[in-house]
């Protein structure tokens, strides 16, 4: 299930002359899809990757360097059919991958989705530099799965529910 949000502020009509800045936060249940975290992340990669989606970056932000490489690994051999380009961040032509794994958060490649590869204190709120942000919900019970479940209330109270996606 995938919810997204946007700012209540943003909805309502602005001059023309005022930007307005929109940011999906979606919160992929891992429960309901039976992924594992690397598949979801490889699939969710892929799915913001495709072709029609070629001004799309993406940053997996990991929990350390470990997990990094965790990812790293898996995106490299997840499919026997189609390869995802992607780099660590210590990559010497990092700004220019599109898929981009680090474990601290620098938006080097200036990607315009964050996809988070584990669940971050429940007090993080979404950096406003992204255009969409994806975060894993977990399927285990636990003190990650509290901490989404406060960071979905703390959203859906300072921002509109826009819809719900049942994938």
């Amino acid at each position: 299930m995938v919810f997204i949000f946007t700012p209540i502020e943003n909805l309502p009509e602005r001059p023309s002359s005022v930007k307005v800045f929109i940011m999906l936060v979606e919160f992929f249940n891992l429960a309901r899809t039976g992924l594992s975290p690397l598949q979801a992340i490889a699939w969710l990669a892929e799915k913001y990757s495709r072709p029609e989606n070629t001004e799309q970056r993406i940053f997996i932000w990991t929990r350390d360097r470990e997990q990094a490489g965790e990812v790293d690994a898996w995106l490299w051999s997840y499919s026997p059919v189609s390869f995802l380009p992607h780099a660590l961040a210590d990559f010497p032509e990092a700004e220019d991958e599109p898929i981009l794994i680090s474990p601290e958060l620098n938006n080097i490649n200036r990607a315009d989705t964050l996809l988070l590869a584990f669940n971050p204190p429940a007090s993080w709120t979404p950096d406003p530099g992204f255009r969409r942000v994806i975060e894993l919900i977990p399927s285990q019970p636990g003190p990650e799965l509290e901490a989404g479940r406060h960071r979905y209330r703390m959203l859906s109270k300072k921002y509109k529910l826009l819809h719900t996606t049942e994938i």
